[in-house]
């Protein structure tokens, strides 16, 4: 992302903080999200939006919201890119792929672990999603 819109993005969400007539906890959701993209970014300024939400006198249980996404979601902690473009792309192709010709998409739900099973079984797993332990593989008649 370029540093202008780094930076317009940045000013929109004070205008939004700022903004009164907007909720509190909606002020947190938008510095929860802006602190799990811009978390790595070198100039983020996370803790200027959390000082602009005390100002606003955001109760400190919203607060705490935002450093507990951090931790439990922050990109040391998730396995794969939240923002990433080509993954986004690849599941809504999947989506309308899923969809086309279907009368009735809740008949034709098929569950995430169907697909994470398929893969397993042809080898198709990234080891980046799915880590593992040692050097040892499972075969078929193992399972």
């Amino acid at each position: 992302m370029k540093q202008e819109d780094w930076e317009r993005v940045l000013q929109k969400i004070k205008t939004l903080i700022n903004n009164q007539k907007i909720r509190d906890i909606d002020t947190v959701r938008l510095v929860m999200l802006y602190a799990l993209h811009y978390e790595k970014h070198a100039n983020n300024d996370i803790n200027g939006l959390i000082e602009l939400l005390k100002k606003r006198n955001v109760p400190d249980k919203y607060i705490k919201l935002i450093y507990n996404i951090l931790e439990y979601s922050g990109v040391n902690t998730r396995q794969s890119n939240l923002f990433d473009r080509e993954a986004v792309a690849k599941i809504t192709k999947k989506l309308f792929k899923g969809l086309s010709g279907v009368d009735n998409i809740y008949t034709q739900h098929c569950p995430l672990i169907n697909e994470t099973l398929e893969d397993l079984i042809k080898g198709r797993l990234s080891t980046h999603a799915f880590p593992y332990f040692g050097n040892m593989i499972m075969s078929r008649s193992s399972v």
